[in-house]
Parts: C-alpha cells; structure tokens; sequence
C-alpha cells in the first residue's frame, strides 16, 4: 500500500497541479442529475482521490471484509465489485484474507472509469451497472456463481432514481435469472454529522429482491454497525510518512498561505471510525 501512494505521489510531482485549488466537492454525488462533478477520468483528480481517501478507505475495507467473512459460511467465494474504482476494496479483502487463509476466492471489479491507478493484477471490466447484461465477460462470472456483491462508496454515486436503465434493477433481475439463491451484499457508505448517504440506493436492491422471493437472513446494518460506535482508524500504514511531509512541504511552498490553510488534500484523514457507514446483506431466495 506504502508503494501504490508513493508512485501516485510521484506522478503528482510530475504533472506539478495546484492540488489547493482541486475542491472535495469534485467528487459529490448529486442526486437529482444522478452524476459526479469532475471526473475519475482525470489522472490529476484520481491522485487527488487517492492520496486524500485510500488510507482511510483500505483500513475501513479491511475490517469490513474481517466482519463478512467471520460471518460467511463457505470455503469458496466470488465476488463482485461494484465501482471498484482504484480496487482499494480488494487491498482491504488482502489484508482480511490473512486471517481466513482456507477461503478460495475470485474478484471481478467493474466500473465506468478505468482507472490509471488500479493493480493490473484485479480481473476488470469498463462497463456500466446497468449495462452487464451487454458484457460477455461479466455474464461469464455471474453464471459461474455469484456469492458477494460490494459497492466500496460507488453507491453514493451511483443513480437509483431513474427509471430506465437503473442498473440496481438490472443486477437483481440476473440474480434471479441466473438462480443466485443465496448473495451477499457490501454496502461502503458515506456518513456526515446528520445522515448515511448511500443507503436509499440499497433500498432499490431490498426492494426488488423481496419481489422477487429474496428475504434478509443475517446481517449488520449501516446504522448499527460497530464502526458508528466510534474508536480510532486502525490505518495500514504511517499516513504521515515521508511522502506525505514532502506533499505539505511542496504545497506549501507552491501555494499561499491562505490557501495552504484550506487545503483538503492536507488537511489530517478522519482519525474516528464515528464517519465510517456500512451494511452487511445475506438475502436467500425462499422457494
């Protein structure tokens, strides 16, 4: 993990970006257009991402997948990443796999945006939620099997309010054609002071599953789960290593004082796990 921000650290050097003037709301989802201001497709903007959230996010992924998988019965699990962006989830499901070495497991990310920092050894796919039906390769996994699906943040992203082409009504429908009786969800939110954005999307999933014969069995949910009882980060690294003291060093020196000051890229990572959000689903089909 250490290697991966240090080579987007040094990219970032190299394209020489006024990182004080790059907003956090670049990557606010807006529910009413259903889209993400700025772009992932932009290198600056995805380093920008990283060398903000990925400790943060791999250490909330990793105890998210030590939760699951204390809770999952089988030896064998496939898996489906929804928006796995950078594939931080699957340095997280790394880390988690060291305590539950008998599990035997295959991972296929998709997402919009192929992104220029994902670890070329995470199975890909360019494709759209709603649009997996159309990829051969995906339609491949899923007949083979389909035990989990996460969505690592990508749910508060993702447009549930539409009604043609929603790919949350897409997903459930090859669950049930494709006979996945027994499925999984991951569900990575994003918590404010006063909300868990994310969490109406789920609702779409809940909703057209149960049409369809499907009922919760276990389980944890974003508003109980223990991570919303606070406690620290339990980060997989030394946030403040070197390449984070020369990053402080180098913008401030590039920027001004005031706007030093306002940085989000510099400002400290949520130390408290009181902002981390997620949900646990096992849904089976009832005959």
């Amino acid at each position: 993990m250490t290697k991966f921000l240090e080579r987007v650290y040094q990219d970032f050097q190299e394209e020489q970006h006024n990182w004080c003037e790059l907003p956090l709301s670049q990557f606010v989802y807006n529910e009413l257009s259903g889209k993400v201001y700025g772009g992932y497709d932009k290198t600056h903007y995805e380093q920008f991402y990283l060398l903000k959230y990925a400790p943060l996010y791999v250490s909330e992924y990793t105890e998210v997948y030590e939760d699951f998988l204390d809770r999952y019965p089988y030896k064998v699990l496939r898996i489906l990443s929804v928006g796995v962006g950078a594939g931080l989830d699957y340095y997280g499901l790394e880390q988690a796999l060291k305590k539950h070495t008998d599990i035997e497991v295959e991972y296929l990310g998709i997402d919009l945006v192929d992104w220029n920092y994902r670890d070329e050894s995470i199975d890909f796919e360019q494709v759209d939620l709603s649009d997996i039906s159309q990829n051969p390769q995906v339609m491949a996994f899923i007949k083979e099997g389909l035990d989990l699906v996460i969505f690592p943040k990508s749910i508060v992203e993702i447009p549930y309010n539409v009604s043609v082409g929603n790919g949350y009504v897409e997903l459930c429908s090859l669950l049930k054609a494709h006979q996945i009786v027994d499925v999984w969800f991951i569900n990575s939110y994003i918590k404010t002071h006063n909300d868990i954005k994310g969490m109406k999307a789920f609702e779409v999933v809940l909703d057209k599953l149960a049409e369809d014969g499907y009922s919760i069995f276990d389980g944890v949910d974003a508003t109980d789960c223990y991570s919303s009882k606070g406690g620290k980060v339990n980060y997989p690294m030394d946030y403040k290593n070197s390449w984070q003291k020369d990053l402080e060093e180098h913008c401030r020196q590039k920027c001004s004082p005031e706007q030093a000051k306002r940085c989000s890229l510099l400002q400290y990572p949520m130390l408290n796990k009181a902002y981390i959000a997620y949900s646990i689903t096992n849904l089976k089909k009832v005959a």
